[in-house]
């Protein structure tokens, strides 16, 4: 983990790690310092832990702190892949605990001991992250949890960049089948013509990509036929008073069998709780559907007090063949606004 220096790195090489459980945090692995896959596929595959089954990453905790601003860099690429991980909710002195980031658990906490103005890196670019689950009660992140709690007073900064790579067929129980993102920036930046792609994941709420309280920004990519299991809303993506950004790329394919926002359900206050849709992104063949009389609204965007905002850039944007069984086929607003720029 570092401890007493700032320029340790793990370096994995064409490793494979298969059925290891723990307790706790990092079914496989779990790091604290910097850490780096070169060369070789490395799988990680069926292991278990209620956090992390796959891989939990921490921001550096001890009871020491380290003496001198550092530099933590996190660099998951083309030579990692996480297949069919699980993790559980569990239950500790009568209160349960949501598994977490079946996949991927990234915890940068008030925990963290690095000292003021530290930085931490997290690249991840080309990983593929495909079948990760979590059962139980409350599950989180079914393919990666991102999670910052409350870091401003370290002056720490962070740059994630969730640049490419593939995320499908994750699901959780909750939020987030492929990615919840709590408290935190997040970036997506298409590289080299590679593409984000979110695809076929499932959970209650936001089946694709799940945000509270934090902030994805997508040049390009796709977000496509997830889909919300029993009732929920969100096939694509929910968002809840945070902020989602398309510049470029695809909400297409998603559905909602029995509740609202088949590509989009935004809920905020504030100013809080903001899609926007800047630049030739597509927002097609969603669905949001139902059997009672507050569900089937907004087959591709479902405003609940939030915005949605089209900017000028976006004329070749595009909200076409969505559908809904009740109200607004392409956008529903409820309580929120719809703003042109």
């Amino acid at each position: 983990n570092g401890r007493g220096t700032a320029e340790t790195t793990c370096y994995i090489d064409g490793c494979t790690f298969l059925y290891n459980k723990c307790d706790d945090n990092g079914g496989a692995i779990k790091a604290q310092g910097s850490i780096k896959f070169i060369n070789n596929k490395t799988t990680i595959q069926e292991n278990t832990a209620p956090f992390g089954a796959g891989i939990f990453i921490e921001g550096y905790t001890g009871s020491v702190h380290l003496p001198n601003a550092s530099s933590i860099k996190y660099d998951l690429n083309e030579n990692l892949e996480l297949i069919n991980n699980s993790a559980t909710s569990y239950t500790h002195d009568g209160v349960n605990n949501p598994g977490k980031g079946a996949g991927i658990h990234f915890c940068f906490n008030d925990q963290m001991t690095l000292e003021d103005k530290s930085s931490i890196e997290v690249a991840i670019n080309g990983v593929s992250i495909t079948g990760n689950t979590i059962s139980g009660e409350g599950g989180l992140g079914g393919g990666i949890y991102f999670e910052n709690t409350s870091l401003a007073s370290h002056e720490y900064t962070f740059q994630i960049n969730l640049n490419y790579g593939t995320i499908s067929g994750n699901s959780s129980t909750s939020k987030g089948g492929g990615i919840y993102v709590y408290k935190e920036t997040v970036e997506a930046n298409a590289v080299d013509e590679s593409i984000l792609t979110v695809r076929g994941n499932t959970s209650s709420f936001g089946a694709g990509i799940y945000i509270e309280e934090g902030s994805l920004e997508m040049a390009n990519g796709t977000i496509s036929q997830n889909s919300i299991t029993g009732t929920g809303n969100g096939g694509g993506i929910y968002i809840e008073n945070g902020n989602f950004t398309i510049n470029a790329g695809e909400i297409s394919g998603n559905t909602v069998s029995n509740g609202n926002g088949g590509g989009v359900y935004i809920v905020g206050s504030s100013g809080n709780g903001n899609f926007t849709m800047d630049g030739k992104g597509f927002i097609n063949g969603n669905s949001a559907s139902g059997n009672s009389e507050d569900v089937g609204f907004g087959g591709g965007i479902y405003v609940n007090g939030g915005n949605f905002t089209l900017t000028q850039n976006a004329e070749a944007g595009q909200s076409s063949t969505n559908t809904a069984t009740k109200d607004g086929g392409g956008v529903y607003i409820n309580g929120g606004q719809f703003i042109q720029k």
